[in-house]
């Protein structure tokens, strides 16, 4: 196997911008809202991250270095969504689109359930409009149809302020209401105390929005031979490499060169929050299903067993986040990920 990770495993007609998924992060509350930090206070001795296409596992290890209780207010921000890709008339798989939680997050600490603070903002482009859409009655907290229907039932006015924040687009939405081509970004946020020389335990479990897209056997691919990729869609963030190519090639025929391309991102990097190095790194991906491929960057992977891979560090430091490509068939679907 090369030893950039190639396992293998398919879902939209178009690419959402999914929530990718991130460490644990240092924050603290100002006005206008939460701001990240760092802490030379605690250290993640150990991070044991599970990633599979349904369901997403992290466990935390911290301690505290200093003979004094730290009170910390822990972060864990998902990038943006395109709400014009999440609403768009295709089957996008949003777990839980009628909650502003809507991967299902939660967390324990030490075993115990914490009731988490939300925050979500809206940004077109890089401004924030997050008072405007109040403003205008526009729920813009939760992915789903009610934005849609409070767009459509907007007045003129209210519509031209939306045109000129660059919030909604000229075009339609295919249910003939406004299409909305804002960005949301949330961020899982609660005040944690860390007593001195005391582990802490703190775990999170989420189902992933996958983002999603058809590639086509049959494409020219470009880059250099550990990162090739067709034109469209970009796969270069993936690391696929010849073998891994000719795999997916595979997997189409000459009278359906299409497949699915399932994709998966995790930020690491938001670990350097903490103090020092991630003293004791374990990541686990489970591609659920044999017949899969799945693709990212990864040095030092090892086969664990039939759809699973593993790969460990000791004083990591990541200096890129993770971001997995899983490929199947067409028609092939995932069946819930067990507990584990």
């Amino acid at each position: 196997m090369n030893p950039m990770l190639r396992l293998t495993t398919a879902f939209l007609a178009a690419f959402i911008a999914a929530p990718a998924l991130a460490n644990d992060s240092v924050a603290y509350l100002r006005t206008g809202g939460l701001e990240f930090s760092t802490t030379d206070a605690v250290v993640m001795e150990k991070e044991d991250l599970f990633l599979s296409p349904t369901l997403v596992r992290v466990n935390y290890v911290f301690r505290n270095v200093t003979d004094r209780p730290v009170d910390i207010r822990v972060a864990f921000p998902l990038p943006r969504l395109d709400m014009q890709l999440a609403l768009s008339c295709q089957d996008v798989a949003i777990p839980s689109a009628d909650s502003e939680n809507f991967v299902d997050f939660r967390t324990t600490v030490n075993g115990r359930p914490v009731r988490m603070d939300v925050q979500t903002k809206a940004f077109a482009g890089e401004r924030d409009i997050s008072d405007l859409l109040r403003q205008l009655n526009i729920p813009f907290e939760r992915p789903n149809g009610a934005i849609l229907e409070s767009l459509k039932g907007s007045s003129p006015a209210a519509l031209r302020q939306l045109a000129e924040a660059k919030a909604i687009s000229d075009e339609e939405h295919c249910d003939g209401s406004p299409q909305p081509i804002w960005f949301t970004e949330t961020i899982f946020h609660w005040q944690q105390q860390f007593p001195p020389g005391v582990t802490t335990r703190i775990s999170h479990t989420y189902r992933p929005s996958l983002g999603a897209q058809f590639i086509t056997t049959t494409d020219r691919v470009f880059g250099s031979p550990d990162r090739l990729s067709p034109s469209d869609p970009d796969l270069s963030p993936f690391c696929v490499d010849q073998g891994t190519w000719r795999a997916i090639v595979r997997k189409g025929t000459k009278s359906d060169p299409l497949v699915m391309g399932r994709f998966l991102e995790y930020i690491v990097q938001t670990a350097r929050s903490w103090k020092g190095p991630i003293r004791d790194f374990t990541l686990t991906i489970d591609k659920m299903r044999p017949d899969a491929i799945v693709s990212l960057c990864a040095n030092g992977i090892r086969k664990t067993g039939p759809t699973t891979f593993e790969v460990k560090r000791r004083d990591f430091v990541p200096d890129s986040d993770i971001a997995v490509l899983f490929v199947t068939a067409v028609n092939s679907a995932f069946e819930d990920a067990p507990p584990r």
